[in-house]
């Protein structure tokens, strides 16, 4: 099993972190514009991914089962594939959004965020 883990440091207080990634507009200001739900334990998220001209990539939905600060990682994927590397790099991408928006208060959210491949 191979794992996607990625560590970024932010130099502000953990309270402005933890508001980026326990509140609606917090999470749509660094991952992507078209967060919508509830996040409060018990409450579910919604995450749709677009490219820049509109068109829809993805998307998926997020349990709130607890509102903590978190180590963000992707793991046990079966096998180091092509697919594994961009979203490795796109995690990496997103993360650097989520310590944009911290420190300077501008992220790069979708679908605005750095394009790394032919996939975006």
């Amino acid at each position: 099993m191979v794992d996607i883990v990625h560590r970024v440091g932010i130099k502000e207080p953990v309270s402005k972190v933890y508001a980026a990634l326990s509140t609606i507009d917090g999470l749509a200001g660094w991952w992507t514009r078209e967060t919508t739900g509830t996040s409060k334990v018990g409450g579910n998220i919604a995450f749709v991914f677009h490219m820049p001209n509109g068109e829809e990539i993805g998307g998926f939905e997020m349990d709130v089962l607890e509102l903590a600060i978190v180590m963000f990682s992707h793991r046990k994927w079966r096998e180091e594939v092509e697919f594994m590397a961009h979203c490795s790099t796109k995690w990496a991408t997103f993360l650097l959004s989520l310590r944009d928006l911290v420190e300077t208060g501008e992220g790069k959210p979708s679908p605005h965020d750095l394009p790394i491949s032919n996939w975006h």
